[in-house]
C-alpha cells in the first residue's frame, strides 16, 4: 500500500518536484564543489573501513548524487537509494548504469522495508533528517537495518550556522526561531525544516542504540552566500575567493576538520555512529 503523506510530506516532496530535473546543477557552484570534496573526503574515510562488497544504503539520496560516487568508486559494493520524492527518483533512474548493483526505491524513511541487519552502512546526506518529521524514528530505523558494527553516516543543517544565516539576511525574528526551537529556515522558499546542533545529534544518536559517536563541521571557515541556497548561480565574493584558491582552501579545511571543537562552525555537520 503507497504511503499516505503527511501535509507536511506533500510540502517536501512538492519542493523537490520543481527542483528535481536541475537538483545536480550545484556541482557547478564553486562553494559545493569545495563542500563536496570535502564531504566525500570523509565519507571515504569511512568506506574505507568497510570490506569491500558492502551494502550501503543512501536513505534520503535523491537524485543519486553519492550512491553514484559510491558505485563508481567501490566496484564491488552494492547500494540501495530510498527517496520519498518520486520526482527525485525519476532523476537516479537516468543514472543508474550499475545494473543489478543499485536499487532505487520509493520509500519513507520512518517505516523502512529491510529487514533488520541488512547494510554495513546507512548514509543520509545534506539535509535528509531536516525534513523528516519524526527524526529519532527515522533514525531508530537506520539503526535497525544496519549489521552490528555497521556505519551511520549524516550530514544535517547546523543550528548555529542557520541563526548566523538568517542574521546575515536581516531576518532577526527567523534567527530567533532556529535558536530556541530547533526548527526553521535558510530561505523563505523552502519548507521549515529540523536544525541541529552537535550536542543534539549525538543524543539522538545514543538514543537509536549508535555508539563511539563523533561530530565534526564542514566547511568551517568560508561560508555559502544567498546564491548558494539557490539551484544556480552564485554569490561573487564567495566565487571570488574561491575560484583561484580551492585547493589551497581545501587543504586547510581538511587540516582542521576532524577537531570537535570546531564543529559548532561549520556550515554543515558531519556525524557518525556504530551499531
Amino acid at each position: 500500500m503507497e504511503k499516505k503523506l503527511s501535509k507536511y510530506e506533500k510540502e517536501v516532496c512538492n519542493y523537490f518536484a520543481d527542483k528535481a530535473e536541475e537538483y545536480d546543477y550545484v556541482e557547478n557552484q564553486t562553494y559545493w564543489q569545495l563542500s563536496d570534496k570535502l564531504l566525500w573526503t570523509l565519507i571515504k574515510e569511512q568506506l574505507d573501513k568497510l570490506k569491500s562488497t558492502f551494502a550501503f544504503l543512501d536513505a534520503g539520496g535523491g537524485t543519486g548524487r553519492w550512491s553514484k560516487m559510491i558505485l563508481k568508486n567501490y566496484p564491488y559494493a552494492k547500494g540501495t537509494l530510498v527517496d520519498l520524492s518520486k520526482d527525485m527518483l525519476i532523476q537516479a533512474k537516468k543514472k543508474n548504469t550499475f545494473g543489478e548493483r543499485w536499487k532505487i526505491l520509493n520509500g519513507d524513511l520512518q517505516n523502512l522495508e529491510f529487514e533488520d541487519n541488512a547494510f554495513d552502512l546507512v548514509l543520509n546526506t545534506h539535509n535528509v533528517l531536516g525534513f523528516v518529521e519524526g527524526t529519532g524514528k527515522a533514525l531508530d530505523e537506520m539503526s535497525r537495518v544496519l549489521k552490528e558494527k555497521g556505519i551511520l553516516i549524516s550530514v544535517v543543517p547546523n543550528k548555529h550556522h542557520a541563526t548566523f544565516f538568517n542574521v546575515f539576511l536581516k531576518n532577526l525574528e527567523g534567527a530567533k526561531n532556529i535558536s530556541k526551537y530547533n526548527r526553521g529556515k535558510f530561505v523563505d522558499n523552502m519548507p521549515e525544516m529540523n536544525m541541529f546542533s552537535p550536542r543534539i545529534i549525538k543524543e539522538l544518536y545514543s538514543k537509536a542504540g549508535l555508539k563511539e559517536c563523533f561530530c565534526w563541521g564542514f566547511p568551517i571557515y568560508i561560508y555559502p552566500g544567498y546564491q548558494e541556497t539557490q539551484l544556480q548561480g552564485e554569490s561573487k565574493q564567495v566565487k571570488d575567493i574561491l575560484l583561484d584558491n580551492l585547493e589551497e582552501i581545501y587543504r586547510l579545511e581538511n587540516s582542521v576538520i576532524r577537531d570537535e571543537d570546531l564543529s559548532s562552525r561549520g556550515n554543515n555537520l558531519f556525524v557518525v555512529g556504530i551499531k
